[in-house]
């Protein structure tokens, strides 16, 4: 097979199972105009209401997570840049956290930020913006509001919604998406266009560790454990409109997800393992950082003649507990978008 045979190849130097430590961590963070995360975004309307979904992972019941609503800059004469909103801190162990800030006025236009406490220590802030398509006046922001509404929810682990998170939210917090800077570090040509995916659904393997967002046309799922020789080394999750073509064909899209604890190499030598070069051209090694994993990424293009992408990514969490591979295929613009919303949500829960 032309992909499954390389995935299962390079594991034959997987002999080792790391040790795993537990430590309460934000897994995912992400800007919605909704409670269950169905309209991620990071541009709001001036009547919108702000959601920030969290994923607490591997927290006691007493850790604390607050949220710090911002407005950095917005066209109001006499407002101070970076002026404090709100402030809303929730005690909870893992699981999903939900805040929302509600204005009885209209948002003025501008940019804005959410700072993400985990125990009193500054994890993350996610920026966006308001934008005032309509022309109409907007009122200020207080520094201490009593017409806006700052509140936060808690759900327990299990429990899901269509975009469950966003571990690398600085892909989508900027314009310029993940892979666009792809785009700009190949001068191959482009793939072939297609219309954008509609509706994306949560994908989860038969050991309900992984997970991930794909396109609602990628109907084929497979959670089947990761086997080598016929032994379980990990657990694995792949999608695509036809699995087998994606694993025996160029023109077929998808992702294949696989995590293991079997691990005696480093990063660049098992990427160095995955080498498509009779097939595709080599575009380069690039580091991968998303406030969970930290890893390379090779990606390969024109391959099969057909402009199809390839990006292979392996990293691992800060506790060296696993190894996660991620490959998906591109065939279409569609799937560079798709491209963003795997690497945007792909988990392994502890």
């Amino acid at each position: 097979m032309k992909q499954l045979g390389m995935i299962a190849g390079w594991l034959v130097v997987l002999l080792m199972t790391a040790c795993s430590i537990s430590t309460a961590n934000i897994g995912e963070a992400l800007l919605a105009k909704d409670d269950e995360g169905k309209e991620v975004t990071t541009t709001f309307n001036p009547d919108d209401t702000f959601y920030l979904l969290v994923t607490l992972r591997n927290a006691p019941d007493d850790t604390r997570v607050k949220a710090v609503w911002i407005a950095a800059n917005v066209n109001v004469p006499d407002v101070e840049p970076n002026t404090r909103l709100q402030d809303y801190e929730l005690v909870s162990g893992s699981g999903k956290l939900t805040f929302n800030l509600s204005n009885d006025n209209l948002w003025p236009a501008g940019a804005y930020k959410v700072d993400i406490y985990l125990n009193d220590k500054l994890d993350r802030s996610l920026d966006f913006s308001v934008v005032n398509t309509s022309g109409t006046n907007t009122a200020p922001p207080a520094s201490a509001p009593t017409t806006d509404t700052a509140q936060g929810t808690t759900a327990q682990p299990g429990r899901q919604a269509v975009v469950e998170g966003q571990r690398n939210e600085s892909n989508l917090a900027q314009s310029d998406s993940f892979v666009e800077q792809l785009d700009r570090e190949t001068d191959s040509e482009p793939v072939a266009p297609g219309d954008a995916y509609d509706s994306y659904v949560t994908v989860i393997d038969d050991s309900g560790l992984l997970q991930m967002n794909v396109p609602v046309e990628w109907a084929q799922v497979d959670g089947s454990p990761w086997e080598l020789e016929g032994a379980v080394i990990g657990e694995s999750l792949t999608a695509a409109p036809d699995i087998d073509g994606l694993f025996n064909r160029w023109d077929t899209p998808g992702v294949f997800f696989g995590t293991t604890e079997q691990f005696n190499s480093n990063i660049d030598e098992l990427l160095d393992s995955l080498d498509y070069r009779e097939n595709c051209t080599y575009e380069g090694r690039s580091p991968y950082e998303d406030g969970i994993y930290t890893g390379q990424y090779d990606l390969w293009s024109d391959c099969g003649n057909v402009n199809t992408r390839v990006l292979v990514m392996a990293a691992q969490p800060a506790d060296n507990s696993h190894v996660a591979l991620v490959l998906v295929q591109m065939v279409s613009e569609a799937d560079l978008a798709a491209t963003d919303q795997v690497l945007a949500t792909f988990m392994r829960k502890s």
